[in-house]
């Protein structure tokens, strides 16, 4: 009889359960998480990568004057403006036959440096706007080009998103 008599008073006791203050303020609680998930969500980066038409290219003489190694975290993270010049070594890992930006796109591996405690390659995505040289799988490249963005590619497993240099000179080592 007892356990009925507490089941009877929590029905007749109103604070018993949830009241409309707590109600009105969870829904307002869960609407603001919803409302900051989704301005988070169309408000991240997405990859892509706009061509340099304007302009002339630089001159060879400046890029090796003034270029700089890719630092890849601040490339896959959109921290370089777009224009800015990079040179780089790498290997050739594929070489599209469908072009997804420019006139050909080439995945460079590039080293992911010394520091790193893992020994992976980085992926950088090579677009060519003008002539495309003859390249290769497994080929090494020297090349010289400017920083345009991310570009994303279909992988084995999935879409990889990449940074995108866009090729102003190339050299193909043996």
């Amino acid at each position: 009889m007892a356990t009925q008599d507490k089941v009877q008073s929590k029905k007749d006791n109103p604070k018993a359960g949830l009241n409309m203050k707590q109600t009105i303020g969870a829904f307002v609680g869960i609407a603001a998480l919803l409302a900051l998930f989704f301005l988070g969500v169309s408000h991240s980066a997405k990859p892509g990568a706009d061509l340099i038409t304007e302009g002339a290219k630089p001159d060879q003489s400046t890029y090796e004057e003034k270029a700089s190694p890719l630092d890849y975290e601040k490339a896959i993270l959109k921290n370089y403006d777009p224009g800015i010049l990079i040179e780089m070594d790498g290997k050739v890992q594929k070489v599209f036959a469908e072009p997804i930006k420019g006139s050909e796109n080439v995945l460079l591996n590039i080293p992911a440096g010394i520091e790193s405690e893992e020994l992976k390659n980085n992926q950088i995505m090579l677009t060519f706007v003008e002539e495309t040289p003859a390249l290769e799988e497994h080929q090494m490249a020297h090349v010289y080009g400017r920083y345009i963005g991310t570009l994303e590619y279909e992988g084995p497993v999935g879409k990889v998103e990449v940074p995108a240099i866009q090729v102003d000179y190339l050299s193909i080592h043996s």
